[in-house]
């Protein structure tokens, strides 16, 4: 019979000296350490086994048994200081700072592999921490590996300008009281810029820079600092910065990143406290932050409706968004099982007869369930928006077949609650169109928010007070989990999806000219043989397909717009 394992208790924990993978069996052990609330489920962390680590620098620690698990475990950290010999193992209660039951990162549901466990804790240079791994039930127990990830010191690059702020002075903290971006230091998209920031008696210095990027780009944000430190990528300027686009992860550096369209961006960057960090602190007060971008092809976030716009068209009775539901669709089966499920969404828009649809504006809501089952902001996720005719003159079923596509759009759909503006490139000549003008909002299957199973089942805007169905169809592909062959109509007024067409008074007065350049030449032809065959823009007299009758409309066009 095996006996007691030797790190059974807290106060016998395994030393662990560096980044490592270390062996571990729980069979045998007792449970001496605390309930925890953060510990979903039953709220204890059974039969645990105990480790003890250094950190060596500010940063991030990270414990997961990620596929190494034979049970359904949980793991806890607590926060010893800086002198563990006099440590009072009887606050551990109070001591711990971050526990998990099943990590997102190595969630196991394949039946066979219980779950593992993924938990990570912001730490301080020269802080004692203790690591409790335990089972959920008391028949977890077992043996397995674990890994350390322990933050390393910081080496600050080289730099090649400076933070335009003194420590203590406050001239780049975002916006002015007039609403310009005078008080935030511009940088370019390949800077290194040196800097200093505080933090002491409960207030933070905050620094804010400006990118202007002028084509779309991956651009990268790092952020090199022997202190804890937070990093935030925005669209626009800091004076109406939206949800976050990216915001830093792990130790030195901490990185956001992001695929961005042609615009200004703000970045954010200053220490993860409120306190400890007065001018004066040396090394701490210390960093360097370093951008790059390469060229690439990337969603557009939001733009202010440019094309003419003299009617607002929508089928929603109240446009107030007060309310949402979340841009997924769930699995209809067992409770504790979370899955991000891909989803289209429609409303459909019959009686255009006139004008031209010139822009798209639609709410969403990208947002998590926590784990302590309040909502938080989801990332940045990229979906498509589409303007298609329904070609059958009934309720819109599948893009494709009855939904003949006119003009889409990659969106990049930050955290939070938003809306969207889209200026389509061309707009649609509505002149003596019989059908519906549908739109089709799609959120690829990694693009939900992640619920549980008997959680919320979504929409993308709410709208109380609208009657007129919008339309709805899961995209999973997770074999029978609620997938739908064609959208559905829902009538649910708790999960409504706001969205309105700008419908210009006159037509495209000059249809062929695909790149708006003011005239219909050589490169609107390539456009138009690079289309031939298929539907859109290029499909001028809307019967489905480019072909030699639109052709003809370009060559008769030929030469400078009217």
């Amino acid at each position: 019979m095996q006996g007691v394992p030797a790190n059974d208790c807290a106060t016998s924990a395994q030393v662990v000296s560096a980044s490592s993978t270390v062996a571990y069996d729980n069979t045998g052990a007792n449970t001496d350490g605390p309930d925890h609330a953060c510990a979903s489920g039953t709220q204890a962390i059974l039969h645990d086994v105990w480790f003890k680590v250094l950190s060596p620098a500010n940063g991030v620690l990270r414990v997961n048994n990620c596929g190494t698990t034979p049970f359904d475990s949980k793991i806890g950290i607590y926060d010893m200081g800086t002198s563990p010999a006099t440590y009072n193992y009887n606050t551990l209660n109070s001591s711990v700072v971050a526990c998990n039951d099943d990590g997102t990162n190595c969630l196991l549901t394949d039946g066979v592999t219980p779950y593992a466990t993924d938990v990570s804790a912001t730490v301080n240079q020269g802080h004692t921490y203790l690591v409790r791994l335990g089972g959920y039930g008391d028949l977890d127990v077992g043996a397995g590996t674990v890994t350390f990830e322990v933050p390393l010191p910081c080496a600050l690059p080289s730099s090649t300008s400076t933070e335009s702020e003194a420590c203590g002075t406050d001239s780049n903290g975002g916006c002015d009281a007039a609403g310009t971006t005078a008080y935030a230091q511009a940088i370019s998209t390949s800077a290194a810029v040196a800097g200093t920031f505080w933090a002491d008696a409960n207030v933070r210095d905050v620094d804010w820079y400006t990118i202007d990027v002028a084509a779309g780009s991956d651009v990268t944000v790092n952020l090199y600092s022997a202190s804890n430190t937070i990093l935030y990528l925005f669209p626009g300027d800091p004076c109406s910065p939206s949800g976050a686009l990216a915001s830093g992860a792990g130790s030195c550096p901490q990185a956001a990143a992001g695929c961005l369209a042609p615009g200004i961006y703000s970045i954010a960057v200053a220490t993860a406290e409120f306190n400890g960090t007065p001018c004066g602190s040396g090394g701490l007060n210390n960093y360097v932050l370093t951008t790059s971008a390469t060229p690439a092809e990337c969603p557009f976030i939001d733009e202010p409706c440019k094309n003419p716009v003299d009617t607002v068209v929508s089928q929603n009775v109240d446009l107030a968004m007060t309310n949402y539901a979340f841009n997924c669709l769930l699995w209809c089966g067992a409770n504790d099982t979370t899955f991000n499920v891909g989803a289209q969404f429609a409303r459909s828009f019959p009686g255009l007869t006139s004008g031209s649809a010139g822009c798209v504006s639609f709410a969403y809501a990208n947002m998590n369930v926590l784990a302590d089952g309040t909502y938080g902001n989801g990332e940045a996720r990229t979906g498509t928006i589409g303007i298609y005719r329904d070609i059958d003159g009934g309720a819109p079923t599948n893009v494709g077949a009855d939904l003949v596509l006119l003009a889409s759009q990659e969106v990049l759909l930050v955290g939070g609650f938003s809306t969207v503006n889209w200026n389509i490139d061309t707009p649609i000549d509505l002149t003596g169109n019989a059908d519906p003008i549908v739109v089709v909002f799609e959120v690829p299957e990694d693009g939900g928010c992640t619920v549980a199973a008997n959680g919320i089942l979504g929409g993308i805007g709410n709208n109380l007070g609208s009657t007129a169905p919008f339309y709805e169809r899961s995209l999973s592909t997770y074999t029978g989990l609620c997938q739908e062959t064609a959208l559905i109509a829902n009538n649910d007024q708790t999960s409504q999806w706001i969205c309105t067409l700008g419908i210009g008074s006159a037509s495209n007065p000059c249809p062929a000219d695909f790149d708006a350049n003011g005239s219909v030449d050589a490169a609107d032809l390539a456009t138009l043989l690079n289309g031939w065959g298929s539907s859109g823009a290029t499909d001028l007299d809307g019967n489905g397909v480019t072909d030699a009758a639109d052709l003809a409309a370009v060559l008769n066009a030929w030469g400078a717009c009217p």
